[in-house]
């Protein structure tokens, strides 16, 4: 189909200001289609890759936090020293944080007694927390972060992220993205070996 007149991108002969108004909402609008385009692929890449490049050892202190527990918001959940934690980042919009949570209820249930798990509910309204939580049957506990602030201080690069931290409190290992049962295995063991 060939544009007409009225149609073209191209200026006018008569300066009409329609054509400017039409050729910024293309603009826009392609702008705002590459900008989801490349979201999408980041999102993709961090919240559903399940490779071993995602998953990195290196050995940092973890930031201590204390935040409200999302089912008793008078009680807290924090991050002491003392026993090995699994830390996980999640949120209830968050589709691969879905998909890992009964790897991670299981993991609880099997070695709740020597490691401990911490979930941090990121950037989330606590309805839909508490709600997500029902859904998965997850009982470990949970903190309420809605401001994002432990994410930003552990240094997390996307959601879902799994923190494997020693007794001593250093940080052994990071999974950024859906952590695999067997990943979370593999770690776990490591995990109870460094003490």
């Amino acid at each position: 189909m060939t544009p007409t007149d009225d149609d073209s991108l191209d200026p006018p002969n008569d300066g009409s200001p329609r054509w400017w108004t039409r050729r910024r909402a293309w603009v826009a609008g392609m702008a705002t289609a590459a900008a989801l385009i490349l979201v999408t692929l980041a999102l993709t890449q961090v919240g559903g890759a399940t490779d071993d490049a995602l998953l990195s050892h290196d050995r940092r202190p973890a930031p201590r936090f204390q935040l409200p527990d999302l089912r008793v918001p008078a009680q807290t959940v924090g991050l002491e020293t003392g026993m090995p934690t699994v830390v996980n980042i999640w949120a209830s919009w968050c589709v691969p944080c879905r998909r890992e949570m009964p790897a991670l209820q299981a993991a609880h249930r099997g070695y709740g007694d020597q490691v401990q798990f911490i979930g941090v509910n990121h950037q989330d309204e606590r309805s839909e927390a508490l709600d997500f939580l029902t859904r998965t049957g997850v009982t470990y506990p949970s903190g309420s972060d809605p401001e994002g602030v432990t994410a930003r201080r552990f240094g997390a690069l996307g959601l879902p992220t799994t923190y494997f931290i020693s007794a001593t409190g250093q940080i052994v290992a990071t999974k950024t993205g859906e952590i695999t049962p067997e990943e979370l295995r593999d770690e776990i063991v490591d995990l109870l070996s460094e003490d």
